[in-house]
């Protein structure tokens, strides 16, 4: 169970003198899980959610156009994100090779992230952004690997490891005067 308590005084002169202020309640779960196959040889699971807070200038009702190169707006319909992380570990030693066995999954994904619009004017390089709450962020990985005694005095290893993560990330952005377009970044790191 967490608490968070945050405020923010915010004076624009001329233009708007508030004071925000956000008490918020919530459980972040978490759980963790291992199994024993033998002295030597398990196998972890793990899930922890915890809860991606807006900062409170992102819901300001103001236009602030004070940068030369573009305008932005808050958005005080803005949601709080929520994230939730999987993992799951493997692991062995086999004595008699002197061998060292490893690997391991990982997910993650989240709700209501939060990311700006742009509209962008190539014309005149100008921008307009707010932020808006998305759905879509996700990334996942694998890695796997040994280590071995090459010699029986231990002074030679061979150690080999792989590892791969795919992820994807959304967010939006307009080029002159079209509609704003859902984007999506995709990463693939061998």
């Amino acid at each position: 169970y967490n608490s968070s308590d945050r405020s923010l005084d915010y004076i624009r002169p001329g233009l708007v003198d508030t004071t925000l202020h956000r008490r918020r309640n919530y459980v972040s779960p978490s759980l963790r899980l291992r199994y024993k196959f033998s002295d030597r040889t398990s196998l972890h699971a793990s899930y922890s959610g915890f809860r991606q807070e807006v900062g409170l200038e992102s819901y300001i009702n103001l236009v602030d156009d004070s940068k030369p190169q573009g305008t932005f707006a808050g958005n005080p319909d803005l949601k709080d994100g929520w994230g939730n992380n999987y993992n799951l570990n493997f692991s062995t030693y086999i004595e008699r090779h002197e061998m060292s066995i490893y690997a391991g999954a990982n997910y993650g994904n989240s709700r209501n992230s939060r990311t700006n619009v742009m509209r962008y004017n190539e014309a005149t390089g100008y921008y307009f952004s707010y932020p808006v709450n998305v759905n879509g962020n996700w990334g996942t990985g694998a890695y796997a690997g040994f280590s071995m005694a090459l010699d029986k005095q231990k002074e030679w290893h061979l150690d080999f490891n792989a590892n791969d993560s795919y992820s994807e990330s959304v967010g939006y952005l307009s080029v002159g005067d079209g509609e704003d377009e859902l984007n999506t970044i995709r990463r693939n790191y061998l």
